[in-house]
């Protein structure tokens, strides 16, 4: 979820996040956020950036999972995230847009 506008360990934000303004920040560098906060800013985003409000799409649980995984991001290398990425995307259910037929 957070890829395209933050990048990630090896992977350079989209166009889309290299065109934020405000920019989104690089999130291995947020030491200064507890989980508390990081899952606030999650669940309800922020106004006036391009940060959105997940608590629609996202159950809590899924929200702590991301808190999570961004509070250890800077302990992850590029292989590593490259590896999470292929597990994440391997176990993702399919999207509406998606059928049997053609897979992504």
């Amino acid at each position: 979820m957070c890829v395209t506008c933050h990048g990630a360990p090896g992977v350079l934000p989209s166009e889309i996040g290299v065109g934020l303004s405000p920019p989104a920040p690089d999130l291995s560098h947020i030491d200064d956020l507890n989980s508390a906060e990081i899952y606030w800013i999650i669940r309800h985003g922020i106004d006036m950036t391009g940060m959105p409000a997940f608590s629609r799409t996202h159950d809590d649980a899924s929200l702590w999972a991301m808190t999570a995984f961004v509070q250890r991001l800077s302990q992850v290398s590029p292989l590593q995230y490259d590896s999470l990425r292929h597990v994440f995307q391997a176990e993702a259910p399919p999207t509406e847009n998606q059928s049997e037929n053609h897979p992504h």
